[in-house]
This record gives structure tokens, sequence and C-alpha cells, in this order.
């Protein structure tokens, strides 16, 4: 058998997965997952825009892309947030897989073993996950309806 390093031996199942296997059963509707309804999905529209792609833009879409992001992508970005209001160069900016990747380079880029960390009580379970698994200590601030 082989031999684990402590930390992944110390591992266990997190919240948010166990939340998902309950969150994919077919006989509970849950919005706890954050998960839309498959119909919700621009399925057809993804479809039609795919179809006036040329090959060569077909095929990067299906690569792997350069850490940073696709320039194309980054820019498009930095250009849509300008016109918000919110200049912010290509280069200041994050593309992430989702909230849970998100909060978990956040946590490998400034949390500590035992760093104190203010959390949202209540607070989203990944966020709470992502912290612990620095091995942060977690601090509860109450919320209300004006927020902390």
């Amino acid at each position: 058998m082989p031999r684990f390093s402590k930390a992944v031996s110390s591992l266990r199942s997190s919240e948010i997965r166990d939340l998902m296997t309950l969150a994919s059963r077919a006989d509970i509707i849950s919005f706890a997952g954050g998960m839309p309804g498959n119909d919700l999905f621009p399925v057809q529209e993804i479809e039609d825009l795919f179809k006036t792609l040329d090959i060569n833009k077909k095929r990067i879409a299906f690569q792997y892309g350069p850490t940073p992001g696709l320039p194309s992508l980054l820019e498009s970005l930095s250009g849509f947030l300008e016109k918000k209001g919110l200049p912010v160069h290509t280069n200041r900016l994050l593309i992430t897989t989702g909230s849970q990747q998100g909060l978990n380079l956040l946590g490998k880029a400034f949390i500590d073993p035992h760093d104190p960390v203010l959390v949202e009580n209540p607070c989203f379970i990944g966020a709470l996950s992502a912290f612990r698994s620095y091995d942060a200590e977690l601090r509860g601030v109450p919320v209300d309806r004006d927020g902390i």
C-alpha cells in the first residue's frame, strides 16, 4: 500500500462534495448546490454559434489555453468592465472555473496555518471548506440584513 503525505492522509470528504452527491439525486430538487436547472443552459444558442466558427477556432475551443486565460477573452472582459465604469487591465484579471477554485487560490495565496480568518455567519460552505484546507482558524462574524 502506498504511503501518502500527512496532508493527503488527513483529507476527508468535503461538505460541498457531500452536498453535491445529494443534489444530484433524481428525487431531490436542491438549491443548495448552486447548480442551475439543466433546462436553463442555452444549448441551442451555443450550438448555433459553434457552427459559425471556422475549423481552427473549433479546435482551439477544445484545447488547453494559456494559464492566465485566452488573451481574446481577457481583452473582451476588460472592455466589458470598462464600459461598466470599472477599467481593469488584462494583467489584473483572473478567470477561474468557479467560486471554489477562486476561494482555494485566495487561501493558497494569503492563509498560513492557524491564521485567523473572519467569515460571515452564516457563510458559504465552500468558503469554509477552502479556508479549513489551509488550517485557518475561522471566526464567524454575524450578518444582518445590512451585511456585516
